[in-house]
């Protein structure tokens, strides 16, 4: 079945910033999980 190999592309979180949740109230996670040796993320603000 095709459910077996579906799986998210991207993770949104709520963004817990005071200043800046009413203008951006989510931020998407877009970096590859190959990178994750590194000690950042790339994130898009929504």
């Amino acid at each position: 079945m095709i459910e077996e190999f579906l799986m998210a592309q991207f993770d949104v979180y709520c963004d817990t910033n005071q200043t800046a949740c009413d203008i951006y109230p989510y931020l998407m996670d877009i970096q590859n999980d190959l990178l994750s040796m590194l000690k950042t993320r790339v994130v898009i603000k929504k």
